[in-house]
């Protein structure tokens, strides 16, 4: 009995030291309730602004995965990169003006504002945080926005330094899917 509860402590310790001390985890979902007015058919993905060393790594392939998501598991034309690029390259930054000068149905702007790989070597798991918001071309509303804080995402298996970018790579995949999961589907026509 004395090592059954030996044991028992030692779990309740390893839990508690897998645990994310003085890390507030939060995720809020803004739908407009009248989303049913507009027919979204075509979106444009602004290039996402990652902070941090491993931003300039990430942003390609953060968009590529949001690009995914929309067209194979959403049902929307997405712009290419580089026409959305070209269209948006006069430095619009305001969310509706940026919307209008995209020249799709919507506009995704993506903000990563905190992605902590601290903890990617020694323990397999990295942090997020950001906003991500979906602007109304046709009348400049804001018709979605998920707003995501220290979100943790894990690596399926141990990571060395020589896969770190790799791993990088593929947890930002994970995160794009998981921003974009309450983006609404296509209606269909």
């Amino acid at each position: 009995m004395k090592h059954a509860s030996l044991a028992c402590l030692g779990l309740v310790i390893l839990l508690a030291a897998c645990a994310s001390p003085g890390r507030t985890v939060s995720e809020e979902t803004f739908l407009d309730k009248d989303l049913s007015s507009l027919e979204l058919v075509d979106i444009a993905i602004a290039a996402p602004t990652i902070d941090g060393p491993s931003g300039g790594l990430l942003t390609a392939p953060f968009r590529t995965a949001c690009r995914r998501l929309l067209i194979d598991g959403k049902d929307y034309a997405v712009m290419s990169d580089a026409a959305t690029d070209k269209l948006l390259a006069n430095g619009v930054t305001d969310g509706p003006m940026a919307a209008k000068a995209a020249g799709a149905d919507a506009l995704i702007v993506i903000h990563v504002s905190g992605w902590d790989t601290s903890e990617l070597l020694p323990r397999g798991f990295a942090f997020a945080s950001g906003t991500v918001t979906a602007w109304a071309s046709r009348d400049g509303r804001r018709i979605f926005e998920h707003t995501f804080e220290n979100v943790r995402l894990t690596t399926s298996g141990p990571v060395t330094g020589a896969m770190i970018s790799d791993t990088e790579v593929a947890l930002s995949a994970n995160l794009a899917s998981r921003i974009l999961a309450s983006f609404p589907r296509k209606k269909p026509r």
